[in-house]
């Protein structure tokens, strides 16, 4: 009976520390998460898929990827706001917020300009990976599904 007294007691004292052990590396992992956004992303490519219904239900895939020649490079800053550059050198600024894999663009463009079509208005589902030489890529993929690829660029 007293080594099991003893075995809670040093259990009531080290629980504590222990949950807070557990707790601090997701709280950590949540920070990276949020901030691994922010940056300069170049795109690399826009991939769209379309799906085909054909007689007796049957339904097929077809994924087209455009890989860019002069790609724009797309500016995440951490105040929420943005760039897209294009390869020409003109700057058009946006808004954007996160909320948990969904990535909401809202352009600053006036009416008598056309808007960039690199990042329209809306809400893109985000997806993030490595390539295979360790480069973070990023898929935005929007409600038309296309699908932009973006590579973090480190200076």
């Amino acid at each position: 009976m007293k080594k099991l007294c003893i075995i809670i007691c040093f259990i009531a004292i080290r629980l504590p520390h222990f949950c807070h052990a557990q707790l601090n590396p997701l709280a950590e992992q949540k920070a990276l998460a949020s901030d691994s956004l922010i940056g300069a992303w170049t795109m690399s490519a826009t991939e769209h898929i379309w799906i085909n219904k054909s007689y007796k239900s049957q339904v097929t895939q077809t994924t087209t990827r455009i890989v860019c020649n002069a790609c724009p490079t797309v500016i995440l800053d951490s105040n929420h706001t943005g760039q897209i550059i294009s390869a020409n050198g003109i700057r058009q600024t946006f808004e954007w917020s996160r909320s948990g894999s969904e990535l909401k663009v809202m352009n600053h463009t006036p009416k008598r300009i056309k808007a960039n079509s690199t990042l329209q208005d809306g809400v893109y589902s985000i997806a993030m990976s490595q390539g295979s030489l360790g480069e973070n890529i990023l898929r935005l993929l929007d409600a038309k599904a296309t699908t932009y690829v973006l590579v973090k660029e480190y200076p």
